[in-house]
């Protein structure tokens, strides 16, 4: 089954991650992607296993990612929660870098989107 999802990937010419201002676009997997917003996400984690790594991303709603995702997907992400305690993993795979470089532009994104949060709350009048 892995071996079909990077036949999958190897035809794919889209970036595996896209990191902006509305969130990060996680389409590293051949399940498919899905934008995981900032405002959702609560933290995120380096983890090893065996010898692979990932980037675990941990969100407010867990179960309203796991709900908008087709039937496969979702399973998938039901085994990640139930294994490594969040639904979003991003695999190295498939997108350019190194893990530690991905969560660096990940925390750098992530403290800008906070930074304008906090200036549109100090700024509005009540």
């Amino acid at each position: 089954m892995t071996g079909l999802f990077g036949l999958i990937k190897l035809f794919d010419t889209n970036p595996g991650l896209i990191i902006n201002h509305k969130g990060i676009y996680d389409n590293s997997s051949a399940l498919g992607g899905q934008l995981i917003k900032w405002n959702d996400i609560v933290s995120y984690d380096l983890s090893h296993v065996n010898r692979s790594s990932f980037l675990q991303i941990f969100v407010k709603n867990p179960k309203e990612y796991i709900d908008n995702a087709n039937w496969f997907k979702r399973l998938w992400m039901l085994l990640n929660k139930k294994f490594y305690g969040t639904p979003l993993c991003v695999s190295p795979n498939f997108i350019k870098g190194d893990l530690i470089d991905l969560a660096k532009a990940i925390r750098n994104q992530s403290n800008k989107y906070s930074a304008q949060q906090r200036t549109a709350i100090k700024n509005k009048s009540f």
